[in-house]
């Protein structure tokens, strides 16, 4: 995959996450909202057709979303087959530990929310600056790499020149 490619597939990841993700989150306020407006006097909610309908924008924004972060997964493979062809795997080695670095840290946050949030822990509130960096780790990475990173199929590999054997006379010359 040229490097082009990996940019348009990155780009157009990113384009569909932030409108899947401005989608769904304003699906979800207005389902939110919906709701409490119906159920301010008589405290029973029956679903209506508006607050379905928020329901399934915000499955539709999640759904984009979702396709984003597959375009963006799409490109960052195309970015480490373009740079493992390389002779210097420096680009290679930072894209991918950079990525996985991040999904780490994602994770790890995840479980100390979840861990401090079942044990009635304070700490919950104060593990969420994890996702943020967990988040940025990877797209960072990937930004320094279609910014400065080499081309692996615009960039010629040496070839290996083989010597010849001389031909292989009948009559010895001497």
């Amino acid at each position: 995959m040229a490097k082009i490619t990996i940019a348009k597939w990155w780009i157009w990841g990113s384009i569909a996450i932030a409108v899947g993700g401005i989608l769904a989150g304003v699906m979800s306020e207005a389902s939110a909202i919906h709701a409490a407006a119906i159920t301010a006097g008589n405290k029973s909610f029956v679903p209506d057709s508006i607050f379905w309908t928020t329901i399934s924008f915000f499955v539709l924004g999640c759904i984009v979303c979702c396709g984003g972060v597959i375009a963006e997964f799409v490109a960052w493979i195309g970015s480490l087959s373009n740079t493992h062809r390389l002779a210097d795997k420096t680009w290679f080695r930072v894209l991918l530990w950079g990525w996985l670095v991040g999904y780490l840290v994602l994770f790890v946050t995840l479980g100390l929310q979840l861990w401090f949030s079942f044990s009635g822990s304070i700490a919950a509130a104060f593990v969420w600056p994890g996702y943020a960096v967990g988040g940025l780790i990877g797209p960072t990475v990937m930004l320094c790499y279609l910014a400065a990173g080499p081309d692996g199929k615009a960039v010629e590999q040496p070839q290996i020149v083989t010597p010849v054997a001389p031909p292989k006379t009948l009559v010895p010359a001497g």
